[in-house]
C-alpha cells in the first residue's frame, strides 16, 4: 500500500504543482499546512492526516 501511495504522489508531482492525496478513494485535506512540491521536485505532505486515514494513532509527545 505504501509503495502505491508513494508512486501516486510521484505521479502527481511530475504532472502538476497542485498536490492531491487520495487514500482508499477519499481525498485527504490538510488544514494546517498544504501539501506542496519543493524546489528539488520532492512532494512534501503533512504525514499526520495520511497516517490517520490509514488507521494509525498519531500523537505528540513534547517531552523529548
Amino acid at each position: 500500500m505504501w509503495l502505491c501511495l508513494l508512486w501516486a504522489l510521484q505521479s502527481v508531482a511530475s504532472q502538476s504543482s497542485d498536490v492531491t492525496v487520495i487514500v482508499d478513494g477519499k481525498k485527504i485535506d490538510f488544514p494546517d499546512a498544504p501539501a506542496f512540491i519543493d524546489e528539488n521536485g520532492r512532494t512534501q505532505i503533512p504525514i499526520r492526516f495520511v497516517g490517520e486515514a490509514l488507521g494509525a494513532k498519531v500523537g505528540w509527545d513534547g517531552l523529548i
